[in-house]
């Protein structure tokens, strides 16, 4: 049975960036009904009884100033995948964006718009990796089951009472792992950082989602400063050429590649590593740099 093609909504007032994106999708090969949409209406069909399987959407609109964009998009549905395509913000919002559940974040220029049908595939990798990990129990229900018991007779009323109680045990394990996690990363945060390794994470296209102040220092900046800016741009031009090179072959195989830097007088061994989704796809990059003289 052939496929249904992918329900995609996009989100902008702007014309020229509308047609822009249609013709990337077009030459994807993907069978793609893109539906465009200002602001408000685009929200109203996240929340319709046909959304789309995925959003891309302009951030800092008019009905929606900032980030407003994503909380309206994903919550009525938390799974929703959103990707970020944009004109607007700074190295501080793509992280934040990021954060707030985008599941990608692209200017719009040519690398951008380039890499848009790759991250739409990307994200809905992702989603039905998820989903396929992650069922939703059949008997799932709203928190609120004491109205619904109240309609339902006998035996009725009572599955409905358990099944209130076991998503309120549910929500409660919920909070817990996810209380943990953050101890954990904290945990992995302190002792990256007592590493003299630079460590740290990137896009494909090299935007840094994490770093270690151990790169930070050996660039001459702070933590911050590195975060939502592309690495390349911390780097000598003929180092940055080749370490983006390298870092689209991990990308191209799949394979993580080893190799050396020698700068300044010092050697640096360097590793680069596919970071990949459940269907197998590089969705980062992981990288540490060790120097040895």
């Amino acid at each position: 049975m052939k496929a249904s093609p992918i329900r995609l909504l996009y989100i902008d007032d702007n014309l020229p960036a509308r047609a822009r994106v249609r013709t990337c999708l077009a030459g994807s090969g993907s069978a793609i009904n893109l539906i465009e949409a200002e602001a408000a209406e685009g929200v109203a069909l996240v929340q319709s009884e046909e959304p789309p399987d995925l959003v891309v959407t302009e951030i800092d609109l008019p009905a929606y100033p900032g980030l407003s964009i994503l909380d309206a998009l994903r919550s009525p549905s938390p799974d929703l995948p959103v990707i970020v395509l944009t004109g607007k913000g700074s190295e501080e919002i793509a992280v934040e964006a990021l954060r707030r559940g985008a599941g990608d974040y692209l200017r719009k220029d040519d690398p951008g718009f380039e890499r848009l049908p790759q991250a739409v595939m990307g994200a809905l990798d992702l989603r039905a990796g998820n989903e396929a990990r992650n069922p939703i129990p059949a008997e799932a229900t709203p928190p609120d089951t004491r109205e619904a018991a109240e309609r339902v007779p006998g035996s009725q009323a009572l599955s409905v009472t358990r099944a209130g109680k076991r998503f309120e045990k549910e929500h409660a394990e919920k909070a817990a792992i996810e209380a943990a996690l953050r101890e954990s990363e904290e945990a992995l945060q302190a002792l990256l950082n007592a590493s003299q390794e630079a460590t740290f994470l990137i896009t494909p296209e090299g935007r840094v989602l994490w770093a270690n102040e151990t790169l930070a220092r050996r660039l001459g900046r702070s933590v911050p400063d590195l975060l939502g800016n592309l690495i390349y741009d911390f780097l000598p031009p003929e180092v940055a050429a080749r370490r983006r090179a390298i870092g689209e072959e991990v990308i191209r195989t799949g394979q993580p590649v080893h190799f050396e830097d020698h700068r300044n007088g010092s050697i640096l061994l360097n590793t680069v590593y596919p970071v990949k989704d459940p269907a197998g796809v590089v969705r980062r990059l992981a990288v540490f740099s060790q120097e040895i003289t």
